[in-house]
């Protein structure tokens, strides 16, 4: 079964938690969430699963001079569920999120990075990733400085993006199989200069074997 993408939404708040609605659809699916809240570390992200309010998990670590996380939630709910992101204290949190079907639902990520980059560098934010196996999809997300959105730039469809005072975030994707495993660079492109960037690989499901197979025995 390929990856393919499902649907985004994004969110912000000037308070300690926001609240944004996802719908999710399809099979062997995954959540993905980005945000960043300002250069704060504690803050955490959940999601349904059997209609129970769960927490995601983080990948790798979070850029502590933004803030910036990426999250992922295995077989999250169909349906339309809240997406609710929560830091302990302070103001300013950007979330953005994309879900994705035809996921393996084993040994995710397949393989996963972080770029950071000085506060005086470009405004376009490289990241690059080489995927373990064939077939996978890079995900990644970008922060950029000052209340400034993002956009795509080559190889990269951007599937959500949203901003405030505290700084933009953009999450986006490679949109294709990568076969043979290569290296895959993500450009993420604004008009401030950026601070960090997160990436993932996913791998594809195995293809599901129809009902109405037949088989034939040589003996």
């Amino acid at each position: 079964m390929a990856i393919a993408f499902d649907s985004a939404s994004s969110g912000q708040s000037t308070t300690s938690s926001v609240t944004v609605a996802h719908t999710i659809s399809g099979s062997n699916r995954v959540l993905i969430v980005a945000g960043e809240d300002n250069g704060g570390s504690n803050w955490s992200v959940t999601y349904p699963v059997g209609g129970v309010p769960t927490t995601m998990t983080q990948v790798n670590t979070s850029d502590t001079a933004s803030g910036l996380k990426l999250f992922y939630l295995l077989n999250p709910d169909t349906g339309t569920n809240n997406i609710v992101a929560t830091k302990s204290s302070g103001t300013f949190i950007v979330i953005t999120a994309a879900s994705y079907t035809g996921v393996s639902q084993t040994g995710f990520p397949d393989n996963s990075v972080k770029n950071t980059y000085p506060s005086s560098g470009a405004a376009t934010e490289p990241i690059t990733l080489t995927p373990t196996v064939a077939n996978c999809w890079v995900v990644g997300a970008a922060f950029v400085n000052s209340n400034a959105t993002t956009t795509a730039g080559a190889g990269t469809t951007i599937r959500a993006t949203n901003n405030n005072a505290s700084g933009g975030v953009g999450l986006g994707d490679n949109n294709a199989a990568i076969n043979p495993a290569a290296s895959t660079t993500l450009y993420f492109v604004s008009t401030a200069t950026g601070r960090a960037g997160l990436a993932l690989s996913m791998k594809p499901s195995s293809a599901p074997v129809s009902s109405n197979s037949r088989f034939l025995v040589f003996m």
